[in-house]
């Protein structure tokens, strides 16, 4: 987070009353190993399984993989998610 410079040499504001990391930051952090995350966002989580972030908010709404709300964010446990992996048929493979 970058603080705005104020008038005064040297001195710098806080940043905004409730301001906090934002998604780019958060997600850097996790890139870099700096947390374990327990959740992922929607957008995280499909990445995570390589597929799209509609697809995944359509999972996350017809219940097939379960999803908590923390405030305005919905997050999926990452146990819910290698779960669902998981619970997914293997492609049996074609016999010529």
């Amino acid at each position: 987070m970058r603080a705005v410079t104020s008038s005064e040499p040297g001195r710098t504001s806080k940043p905004a009353r409730g301001a906090s990391l934002n998604r780019a930051a958060r997600r850097e952090a996790t890139q870099q190993k700096l947390v374990t995350p327990l959740c992922l966002s929607v957008e995280e989580s499909a990445a995570a399984i390589g597929i799209g972030r509609t697809r995944m908010w359509d999972l996350v709404r017809s219940g097939r993989i379960p999803a908590v709300r923390i405030n305005h964010r919905v997050l999926i446990r990452m146990d819910d998610l290698e779960r669902f992996i998981d619970s997914l048929a293997p492609i049996e493979p074609k016999v010529p």
